[in-house]
């Protein structure tokens, strides 16, 4: 179970980067996900406004000219020993997860700030839609934010989706 902000429609996320959109209707939801992949949506929040600010931007990247790296990329994100990543999109099909690391080492704070990708050389990225992770709980992992390197274990997962990602 998670919980998610809806928004009706699509819109562009370069608006809320730009200025031009500074909020957006949504509703609170409770996810629940279930073996099957299937999953239910309880509306907790009837349609509110959500304010949006350009300066709490933590990683913004335009996917029109973005392709898949070569191994596994994630933007890194969190606060002192709290590290998350979350897969990089690129092109269709997409796919993403949100993973909390235990024990990362040689992470910097801005490093987290600015969700500076950490690219694990040791996976190759699927490039395509993938029915599980491809970090494995609880195993140590080495990577590098530019040429630096950073080691950490996989945690929990906190969130997972490729289909409505991917609808058209």
């Amino acid at each position: 179970m998670h919980y998610s902000l809806f928004s009706e429609g699509h819109w562009p996320l370069k608006e809320i980067v730009d200025g031009t959109r500074t909020s957006l209707p949504v509703e609170l939801e409770r996810v629940n996900v279930y073996t099957n992949g299937n999953r239910t949506f309880t509306t907790l929040l009837a349609a509110t406004t959500a304010t949006c600010r350009a300066e709490d931007v933590a990683h913004y990247q335009s996917l029109a000219a973005t392709t898949y790296p070569d191994y596994l990329t994630c933007p890194a994100f969190g606060e002192g020993d709290e590290v998350h990543f979350a897969h990089q999109f690129a092109a269709p099909k997409n796919w993403d997860e949100v993973i909390t690391t235990t024990q990362p080492q040689s992470f910097q704070q801005t490093d987290l700030t600015h969700a500076k990708a950490v690219t694990i050389p040791a996976i190759k990225d699927s490039k395509g839609v993938l029915d599980k992770s491809l970090l494995t709980t609880g195993q140590k992992y080495e990577g590098t934010i530019d040429s630096r390197k950073v080691s950490f274990t996989a945690g929990r997962q906190g969130w997972r989706n490729h289909t409505s990602l991917n609808k058209q």
